[in-house]
């Protein structure tokens, strides 16, 4: 069943309403070591631990919205739409009270520099983990991590997908870890196949995070580079390669697209108006937290940076001033034992505390405590000489608008040639000859990716265009950002732009200068821009790619120098 988003965020919203929050069940857990997390599907096989996770969900949902151990309060430190305060409000209204500007919205996916990703996303992991963990009255219980990158893992976890529990927990069957606005193709158990199965399934393709595992350094020059992006940069949507491989194709495949109902035509009663689907929950920034799978994915991905971090020739790469480091941008609550209460205190901690995850108290099954972590040091030396803020526009392209879904197999751009012979040749010079830094960007101008829902567009700069580039190749500039709609901007509430300021049709930019350094073209006119489209989901019976014809859509395609 697909209900409409304005019906379901209402229902969300009054279902927290004048519910009494549940007791502590055991100790204080608010102290105790927290133990390692533990894969998911290890996770579920112990009873009491999925029961732990089920009570503890319901009953942060069972506090008003306005108390900042509540899941609401939660969910809208990461995002949170005007809709849903609004509705939230009507049944709670100290919810007007709440300094909203300070601790909701915080996401970094948009509006802020990619190098926030990763210590903002651990940091506001774990003070979920340790409230979460005071409502289960569980002391072995630690935030599990769907280990997605095993094929059995593939098929979303079936204790997150129906709508009630085999058993009644505490004699209530409704299951809280279930959520409306998903792909119900897949996540949905209880699919209208009657098989008790998804229908699809994610993809190697979608799960493949070498492009983060393989690159050395953690900062880069540019918001493009290194594990974690950078910190200035002409275009904040850019990211990371572990935001953008696994991140961003698990987030667009389970929220995937829900259909809206036309609108009526008071002009034509018999032709209603067509609505553009919207992406659900954990496809949109602003409303991902809602969701109860959030938290296992985001459990995953600070495993990945832990694994990655202690991994033989990684470094930090390019610094950010220590003034980045020290300052403390922002605002989270922590939980403590109070007179047998729970009771939420207010914590906020420089960036730099967030980058050692074990002096955070946070463990993993599958890491080797042998090995040391990469360590910051303190303090962290000088950055290098920044690059020059000011971008210079070589060449745009318009006219190239659309991309089909997995047909055709790629896409090249092959009619550049007359107008990038001169600037590309130029840029191909400078960025291999010895002097002051210059970096040489394509931007992908005006991208509409709101009716695709399970595919996703990796970019390529080659100049042989007869067989098919891989990731693995040096033409790979990385891929289309998945995790945003942005139709639904405007109706995101915040002070980031994409979270309801400043909103403008979105753009892709990535760092071509090694791709350009690499291409061995004598003749930089035969340089292509390639975009390769892969599928996020397979069937589950065959396991073959799902074939999605949506196209991804662009205005023009930008080439820009930088230094």
């Amino acid at each position: 069943m697909i209900v409409s988003r304005r019906a379901s965020l209402k229902l969300a919203g009054t279902a927290l309403v004048g519910l009494v929050a549940l007791p502590v069940r055991a100790g204080d857990l608010t102290t105790d070591k927290i133990p390692p997390r533990i894969p998911l599907d290890e996770f579920v096989k112990d009873h009491q631990l999925i029961d732990a996770l089920r009570r503890g969900v319901r009953a942060m949902k069972a506090r008003k919205p306005s108390d900042p151990l509540s899941w609401f309060f939660q969910a809208a430190i990461h995002g949170v739409t005007i809709e849903l305060i609004q509705n939230a409000t009507a049944g709670d209204p100290n919810l007007i009270n709440v300094d909203q500007k300070k601790f909701w919205n915080q996401c970094p996916h948009f509006g802020q520099a990619s190098a926030n990703f990763l210590p903002w996303h651990r940091a506001y992991t774990h003070y979920f983990e340790r409230i979460l963990r005071a409502h289960t009255g569980e002391p072995r219980f630690a935030l599990p991590y769907w280990d997605y990158f095993r094929p059995e893992n593939y098929r979303f976890p079936r204790e997150f997908g129906v709508r009630k529990l085999d058993q009644p927990l505490d004699g209530d069957s409704t299951n809280p870890l279930y959520h409306q606005e998903r792909n119900i193709y897949f996540t949905d158990w209880e699919h209208w196949s009657g098989n008790n199965l998804p229908y699809s399934q994610l993809t190697p393709e979608a799960v493949d995070w070498s492009p983060a595992r393989d690159v050395t350094i953690f900062f880069g020059q540019t918001e493009r580079e290194g594990l974690a992006g950078g910190i200035a940069d002409e275009d904040a949507s850019t990211r990371g390669r572990l935001e953008s491989f696994p991140h961003d194709p698990i987030h667009r495949l389970i929220g995937g697209l829900i259909p809206r109902p036309p609108l009526p035509n008071p002009a034509d009663p018999a032709n209603p108006i067509p609505q553009e689907p919207i992406a659900g929950g954990m496809a949109f920034p602003p409303t991902a937290g809602f969701d109860p799978i959030f938290c296992v994915h985001h459990s995953n991905l600070d495993r990945l940076w832990a694994e990655w971090s202690l991994m033989p020739g990684k470094s930090w790469g390019h610094f950010p001033p220590q003034d980045w480091f020290d300052d403390q941008p922002w605002h989270f609550y922590d939980v403590v034992l109070d007179n047998g209460q729970l009771k939420a205190v207010e914590v906020s901690r420089s960036r730099k505390e967030y980058f050692d995850y074990r002096t955070l108290g946070i463990s993993f099954k599958s890491e080797d405590l042998t090995k040391t972590p990469l360590q910051l040091p303190d303090p962290t030396p000088a950055p290098p000489a920044a690059l020059a803020s000011l971008m210079t526009s070589l060449a745009r392209i318009d006219g190239f608008t659309a991309v089909n879904g997995l047909m055709p197999e790629r896409f090249a751009v092959n009619s550049v040639a007359d107008r990038l012979r001169t600037p590309f040749a130029a840029a191909r010079t400078a960025a291999i000859a010895v002097g002051p830094p210059k970096r040489f960007l394509m931007r992908i101008n005006g991208i509409d990716l709101n009716n695709v829902a399970s595919t996703g567009f990796d970019v390529h700069l080659v100049g042989d265009t007869s067989t098919k580039p891989q990731r693995s190749d040096a033409s790979f500039l990385g891929s289309i950002a998945l995790f945003r709609h942005d139709g639904q901007q405007a109706v995101a509430a915040g002070p980031h732009v994409g979270h309801g300021k400043n909103i403008r049709k979105a753009s892709d930019t990535f760092d071509i200068t090694g791709a350009l350094a690499a291409s061995g073209q004598a003749d930089p006119s035969k340089l292509h821009v390639v975009i390769v489209p892969y599928s996020l989901a397979a069937t589950v019976s065959d396991q073959k790619s799902i074939v999605e014809t949506n196209a991804l859509r662009f205005d023009s395609i930008e080439f820009l120098v930088s230094g």
